[in-house]
């Protein structure tokens, strides 16, 4: 990509939301692949498992059963199409975006930030959704990715993944039981994945709400 150290950058867009899309245009800074694929009435019925019984034994953390709305299956669609995409195309590495993103003052540190990950991550989580951030007496000058234990999903505004990580979460995301954020969790732990959080991070707060506002975290030390 342009700038980028990574294979490619997707954006995730609700395309009724003409808005957000010109926004964007004005603003990003490097090329980007669009994804506004929505699911068919038949996509939809398959894709969605709606089992109590499911949600109650994979949810973590637990919380209480909700029917998803037709948005959260469109966003789950959205980022099911993007792994299909990196993994028919063999993308080693790549940057998905939602539509809803603020660029922090300090994104230009991305590469940097990047590179000094340890080499072992699955994904990466570059913004704050949902206020979440690594704790202050966690912190360690001049470090910038901190791993997390499981749950380690943030919202998904903005997160790096490997080619690795999206082969694995394709043989078991579908069909959906959660909102996306909480998918990643259940899919993550499954797979015993390395997840790390960037300090600071390099969104700021995006509009959009998180599947399901959760705050308990375990940082790794």
């Amino acid at each position: 990509n342009n700038m980028l150290n990574v294979d490619k950058v997707y954006l995730l867009h609700y395309s009724k939301l003409i808005d957000r899309k010109n926004r964007l245009n004005d603003i990003l800074p490097f090329e980007v692949q669009w994804v506004e694929d929505e699911p068919s009435e038949d996509e939809f019925l398959q894709l969605y498992n709606n089992n109590v019984n499911d949600w109650n034994t994979k949810c973590i953390p637990p919380h209480p059963y909700r029917e998803l709305k037709r948005s959260d299956i469109s966003l789950l669609y959205k980022h099911y199409k993007t792994y299909q995409d990196i993994v028919t195309n063999k993308y080693e590495k790549v940057l998905i975006l939602e539509d809803d993103i603020v660029f922090d003052d300090n994104f230009h540190m991305f590469n940097m930030f990047i590179d000094s990950t340890p080499k072992d991550w699955d994904l990466i989580f570059i913004g704050q959704g949902c206020n979440l951030r690594v704790p202050q007496n966690f912190l360690i000058p001049g470090q910038y990715s901190y791993k997390v234990n499981h749950p380690a999903s943030k919202c998904t505004d903005a997160y790096c993944i490997t080619y690795e990580a999206a082969k694995k979460i394709l043989q078991t995301m579908a069909p959906f039981t959660f909102p996306i954020d909480f998918e990643l969790n259940y899919q993550m732990k499954l797979y015993n994945m390395n997840v790390y959080w960037m300090e600071p991070p390099l969104m700021k707060l995006a509009g959009s709400e998180c599947g399901m506002f959760h705050t308990t975290k375990n940082m790794s030390t």
